[in-house]
């Protein structure tokens, strides 16, 4: 391979291989939001609808207009990039793992991005609608989680199942001690199915997250989030953009991966946050 080919072709390459990392691992979360409708100028727009009641209808009365909640969502889009260097003489002289290597790394920080960032987003989104009760002794019992799925219900009127719930590992090992949750169907059909392990219990789909995405309250309590899909928003261009460059005076490929990415609040009565101890002991039962 010649020098002045290097920058085309592993362009190309990278290209089409950290797409594939990329929707393969780092990024759980893919598939737990909605997606935006279109996009304008920087901006990402939703829709929304305000809530419809049948009225009693009267022979002679003007007709009450309803639905005065319909309108747009709209938030700027934010980039997010990776920038490595490859220390070779040429690309061709890499080995197998190491180009491996490289592709995954980028490809898993852009989705430890997207997830920590929709996280915060359910931080933010959450902030008033925090669960009746808090976990903060025994931790992710039972019964406290059908207290959390309780009042989601009471909350999202309509329970159709696309509704979600991560847990760090503590909590998560708590549930799997009960054989009514770890004994309930996989999730099937989701991204997140073949990235970490997950659970169809009550409606919800439980899956486990990452400890670092979990907001710390105090000491060893955190907080975690229940969700329906259409409560959450999250806008993303869906293909990684990458530039590698040869740097001939420093005899290195430099490589520079970028990707459009930002979440949105779209329904706060969707969501739902609640307080766990973190450190609380694992009983099985």
């Amino acid at each position: 391979m010649s020098l002045n080919t290097i920058p085309a072709w592993s362009e190309t390459k990278y290209s089409q291989d950290v797409v594939k990392a990329f929707a393969s691992s780092g990024f759980i979360l893919s598939g737990t939001y909605m997606p935006p409708i279109s996009f304008t100028g920087s901006k990402w727009v939703w829709k929304t609808s305000g809530l419809l009641v049948a009225q009693e209808f009267k022979r002679g009365h003007e007709a009450k207009v309803q639905n005065q909640g319909r309108g747009t969502i709209e938030v700027d889009m934010k980039t997010w990039q990776v920038f490595t260097e490859i220390h070779k003489k040429d690309l061709n002289q890499m080995s197998v793992n190491e180009y491996d290597q490289t592709v995954e790394d980028g490809a898993e920080a852009m989705g430890r991005k997207a997830d920590e960032i929709i996280m915060a987003e359910l931080n933010v989104g959450a902030a008033g609608v925090t669960a009746g009760t808090t976990s903060t002794t025994n931790g992710m019992t039972i019964g406290f989680a059908l207290g959390v799925i309780a009042q989601a219900q009471r909350q999202f009127k309509r329970w159709k199942g696309d509704v979600f719930c991560p847990l760090p590992s503590q909590a998560w090992n708590q549930m799997m001690g009960y054989k009514q949750f770890s004994s309930a169907d996989y999730v099937e059909g989701l991204p997140m199915a073949n990235m970490t392990d997950t659970r169809f219990w009550n409606g919800v789909k439980w899956m486990l997250a990452p400890d670092e995405l979990f907001p710390v309250v105090s000491g060893q309590n955190i907080d975690c989030f229940l969700w329906s899909r259409k409560a959450l928003g999250f806008a993303t261009n869906e293909a990684m953009e990458t530039t590698a460059q040869w740097d001939n005076r420093k005899s290195v490929t430099t490589v520079n991966q970028t990707m459009g990415g930002v979440p949105k609040t779209l329904r706060q009565e969707g969501m739902v946050r609640f307080r766990i101890n973190n450190d609380a002991a694992i009983v099985p039962n």
